[in-house]
C-alpha cells in the first residue's frame, strides 16, 4: 500500500514538473545556400532567422507550428486564392526559387532578381503570455518590394494564439483608450476627425491595427504600409507603456 502511494506521489510530481517546464528558444538560421539546388545554379537570396522553442511538448509544438506556417506563407508566390502546399521551410524556399526561375523563363527580357528576408524573434514574455514579432520583406518585381511586421501573442500554458477579443477584458473600451494615445502622438485634437491630418481610417473611425503585440516596455500598435496611410508614409506605430495597458488586459504581465 505504501509503495502504491509513493508511486502515485512520484507520478504527481512528474506531471507537475512537466507542466512547469520552461520554454527555451534556440535561434535557427536558413538561407538559399542550404538548398542543394543552389549549389551549382544561382538562386534568389533567401534569409530566414527564427526561434525554435523547446520545453513542454504540446505548448512548443503549437508555437513552432505557427512560426513555421508564417515562414511558409511568406515564401509563397503562387495563386493567392490557394493555400501553400509546402510541408516545411525548405520545401517552401525551393518553391520560391522554382517560381522565380519560371517567371524569368517566361519573361527573359524582364528578368529581375527576387529576394526574401524573414526575421522572427521573441519580443516579450510574462508568466502567462509570450509575444513574437514576425517581420518579412521581399521583392518580386514592381516599383518597390513588400514588407510587413506582425505579432503572434501566445498562451504560455497552451501555446495557442490569443486573439484580440480574448486579450482584452473589453476590446471596445481598450480601443477608445488607444485612440487617445494615437491622437496625442499624432497631434490630432479630440474635436477633430481622426483623418483630419491625412490618415485613411475607413469611415473616418479609429480602429486597432491587425498587428498588435508586446515588447519589453510597451504594448505596440503597428499599422503596416497602406493600412491607414500611403506607402510613402511608411509604417505607423504607437507604443503604449505596459503599466498603462495592464488594467485592460485579460492576461498578467508579471514576469
Amino acid at each position: 500500500m505504501i509503495n502504491k502511494i509513493a508511486s502515485l506521489f512520484l507520478l504527481f510530481l512528474l506531471i507537475i514538473s512537466c507542466n512547469d517546464t520552461p520554454l527555451v528558444a534556440s535561434e535557427i538560421s536558413f538561407t538559399h545556400k542550404d538548398l542543394a539546388s543552389c549549389n551549382t545554379v544561382e538562386c534568389p537570396e533567401i534569409f530566414v532567422n527564427y526561434p525554435k522553442f523547446s520545453g513542454e511538448v504540446e505548448v512548443t509544438k503549437a508555437i513552432n507550428a505557427s512560426v513555421e506556417q508564417f515562414i511558409i506563407e511568406s515564401l509563397y508566390l503562387d495563386d493567392p486564392e490557394q493555400k501553400p502546399t509546402a510541408k516545411n521551410i525548405q520545401e517552401a524556399a525551393q518553391q520560391f526559387i522554382d517560381m522565380y526561375r519560371m517567371h524569368n523563363a517566361e519573361f527573359p527580357d524582364l528578368a529581375i532578381d527576387y529576394y526574401s528576408e524573414i526575421e522572427i524573434e521573441e519580443s516579450f514574455r510574462s508568466e502567462e503570455i509570450i509575444s513574437i514579432e514576425l517581420y518579412q520583406e521581399k521583392y518580386t518585381g514592381g516599383a518597390h518590394g513588400y514588407r510587413s511586421l506582425s505579432y503572434g501573442n501566445f498562451s504560455i500554458k497552451t501555446g495557442q494564439k490569443i486573439p484580440a477579443n480574448k486579450l482584452f477584458k473589453d476590446l471596445n473600451i481598450f480601443t477608445k483608450f488607444a485612440e487617445t494615445y494615437f491622437r496625442s502622438q499624432h497631434n490630432i485634437q479630440e474635436n477633430k476627425e481622426i483623418n483630419s491630418t491625412g490618415f485613411w481610417f475607413d469611415d473616418n473611425k479609429f480602429y486597432l491595427p491587425e498587428s498588435i503585440g508586446f515588447n519589453k516596455k510597451s504594448f505596440v500598435l503597428h499599422y503596416n504600409q497602406y493600412e491607414i496611410a500611403s506607402y510613402a508614409e511608411g509604417p505607423i506605430e504607437v507604443e503604449i507603456p505596459l503599466k498603462d495597458v495592464a488594467q485592460y488586459l485579460n492576461v498578467s504581465l508579471k514576469k
